[in-house]
């Protein structure tokens, strides 16, 4: 795994960290006294990815002497198209800390009379007690107090067990409604785990069964913790395929990546007892209604209707892509270009597989082809080269001019897939107040499907 930076030069963002006392008998926050008005800690930092949260606690460690854990990006406020702020809830993970001059311990009472900085800030932290207050039976397990030194705890035992020495402190690097990931450096190796939500529990246990069928092409997995869903895993050693501009390298990825999808057709169902999702065409097709009836608010009324008015075009072409008989496999669901690594030896890694389901393996094309303009913009035709590439893998089903037929077909309904894949299954399961996380998604998804269906028709 490799840390990604995103800056974007054109938005200040101001975060605000929300530190409760590590006694949690009563909440209380960590306010500082500012020229007569008080205020959370703030700063604006370099890292602009709201989910990428290491160098919060970092910061926390650097100017206060306070290790803290971040438990999610609570709350985000667009103050103009360049100024953004954002609130983030925090774990205290030290328990004898003393607050320096001018700052203090404030509880729900407290806030109420103080007087703010910025006014919005007393207005979120009113939210923020009426949170910790709140029912929690849909929260993430990172987001809750005393998670990470649980985490953290099991890293250490397994790195001691397996002899690593120069084992140094865990860090935090990622959280958010997904998962979190933590980070623990050795002497000779680097550690990570990924803890997953209900949801995707299955994706530590086929990470681990894809890495024993194919070692070179899976991150390896070193432990995993059914009950939990967490996973250790050991540092890629690679770069990103992003980064390589030889287009033969990208064709080798794609043929790669189809040769896995023909070698695990015969086991589907032994995936599916695994926990992996079972979302065939059959299914994709019977969701179609169920989705039409309550499709997202955020698509303007001349969209919904758009949508609307392709139900019967969806579901004919569900039916006329099983015609076709090429058999279901498994489908990564977030296949794009930034979750394929390349080793040294040019063997490609594919991680990330909390999205994986049985279906279509055609569906994850459209996705990872989708920004291949950008991605190699010297290559006129990349497009057509990539796509050929996969499809001649799978030519012992089917002559090459009828899978460019099936694979336009896909392009249309992967879309559908993954919009039904956040409708039925990721946003329900997420708590309520954390599901601007991924909104985005289903609006984003259902517009793909629009403007594929126009360029199927050109």
């Amino acid at each position: 795994m490799t840390s990604l930076v995103y800056h974007n030069p054109d938005v200040t963002f101001t975060y605000y960290l929300i530190i409760p006392h590590a006694d949690s008998s009563e909440y209380r926050v960590l306010l500082n006294k500012h020229n007569g008005s008080w205020t959370l800690p703030m700063y604006q930092p370099q890292e602009h990815h709201f989910a990428i949260v290491h160098h919060i606690n970092q910061y926390l460690a650097a100017t206060l002497g306070l290790f803290t854990a971040t438990l999610r990006c609570f709350h985000t406020r667009l103050e103009s198209a360049t100024d953004e702020r954002r609130f983030y809830a925090m774990d205290n993970l030290h328990p004898d800390w003393i607050p320096p001059q001018g700052w203090a311990w404030m509880n729900e009472t407290d806030i109420q009379s103080l007087e703010f900085l910025h006014p919005f800030q007393q207005v979120i932290l009113q939210q923020w007690f009426a949170w910790m207050h709140s029912d929690s039976s849909m929260r993430s397990p990172w987001m809750r107090h005393g998670w990470f030194s649980e985490a953290a705890n099991w890293m250490y035992d397994l790195a001691d067990r397996m002899a690593m020495d120069g084992i140094q402190q865990v860090e935090q690097v990622q959280a958010w409604s997904r998962f979190c990931n933590l980070r623990l450096q050795t002497e000779h190796d680097i550690l990570y785990l990924k803890a997953l939500p209900e949801m995707s529990h299955y994706e530590p246990v086929i990470t681990r069964v894809l890495a024993l069928r194919f070692p070179g092409n899976i991150p390896d997995v070193r432990a995993v913790h059914v009950e939990k869903g967490w996973m250790l895993l050991r540092d890629v050693g690679a770069t990103p395929l992003t980064e390589n501009e030889d287009i033969a390298v990208w064709k080798s990825v794609l043929r790669r990546y189809a040769e896995m999808q023909v070698d695990l057709i015969g086991n589907t169902q032994s995936l599916i007892a695994l926990g992996v999702p079972d979302r065939n065409i059959d299914y994709l097709s019977s969701q179609i209604e169920r989705l039409m009836h309550d499709l997202p608010t955020t698509l303007s009324v001349e969209e919904q209707s758009k949508v609307k008015n392709l139900s019967s075009t969806l579901r004919s072409l569900c039916f006329e892509l099983t015609e076709f008989n090429i058999p279901l496999s498994l489908t990564h669901g977030d296949f794009w270009a930034q979750n394929v690594m390349i080793r040294p030896n040019g063997e490609a890694v594919f991680s990330d597989w909390s999205d994986a389901s049985v279906s279509h393996p055609f569906f994850d094309i459209p996705f990872f082809l989708s920004e291949i303009e950008s991605d190699l913009p010297h290559v006129a035709d990349a497009h057509e080269q990539l796509r050929d590439a996969y499809l001649d893998v799978w030519t012992r089903y089917a002559p090459l001019a009828n899978l460019r037929r099936v694979y336009q077909i896909a392009e249309v309904l992967s879309g559908l897939h993954q919009a039904l894949f956040y409708y039925v299954h990721v946003l329900p399961a997420i708590e309520s107040n954390a599901r601007w996380e991924l909104q985005h998604m289903l609006p984003v998804l259902l517009r793909q499907v629009i403007s594929a269906v126009k360029l199927s028709h050109r």
